[in-house]
Order: C-alpha cells, then structure tokens, then sequence
C-alpha cells in the first residue's frame, strides 16, 4: 500500500507543480500584461496523423493585434476559442517586453490550474488516508 501512496505522491508533486506554473502564467500577464482587442484573422483545422481512431483534429487560429506603441503583431493558438471564427473579436493579453508572449483573454488557462490543484489536494489526501493504515 505505500508504493502506491508513492505513486500518489508523484502525482500530486506533479499536478502542483503543474497548478502553479499555470495559475502563475494566467495571473502574471494579467497583471503585468497589456490587454488589447485582437481579431481572428484566419482559423484552420486538421486531421492528426497517428491517432488511431483518425477523428482527432488539431486547430489553428490566428489573431491580429497592435501592441501599446503601434506595432501590429499576429499570434498563432493552438486548440484554443473553439468556435471562433475569421473576423471574430477577443481579448488578449501580451508581455509588453516581448509581444510574442500572449495569453488568450479567457479563463481556460485558470480552470486548468484550478483542476491540477484539486488533483493535487486528492492525491495528498489518498496519501494521508493511506499512509496511516
């Protein structure tokens, strides 16, 4: 029973360390970022090749947006704003030292770590449970 408390372990070392580094990047551009109004300028999907099942697809949007002093920029998401389409607005947040740092303006990233954090809270609390049996 305590190698799996072990193995327990590991995934709760794992699932906060993954919390934090998500929740640090959701607030850090939040409140260090400017947020600025991009548009979608082109959004595509496509099959993945290796996935047995072959229905997985992976999707590319492409937001346009001008940084604080003018300069117009472009920022490619991966697998993000599901139903967004060309011409669509959103928020973004970027890092005014280096524009190429974007985060969407959604909560996707929060709810993330917010479920990484309860995966860890579980995991400690299967390690307790265990450990004193």
């Amino acid at each position: 029973m305590k190698y799996i408390a072990g193995l327990f372990f590991g995934l709760m070392l794992l699932s906060t360390a993954g919390a934090v580094y998500q929740g640090y990047d959701f607030f850090d551009l939040r409140i260090r970022g400017v947020k600025v109004h991009a548009e979608v300028v082109s959004t595509s999907s496509s099959r993945m090749i290796g996935v047995q099942s072959g229905h997985s697809y992976t999707s590319v949007r492409k937001v346009a947006f001008v940084t604080a002093d003018g300069t117009p920029f472009i920022h490619e998401f991966r697998d993000e704003f599901s139903g967004v389409e060309a011409g669509d607005k959103m928020t973004v947040f970027y890092n005014p030292a280096d524009p190429r740092e974007v985060i969407p303006g959604t909560f996707f990233t929060l709810g993330l770590s917010l479920a990484m954090g309860t995966m860890a809270l579980l995991s400690l609390m299967m390690i307790v449970t265990v450990w004193r049996d």
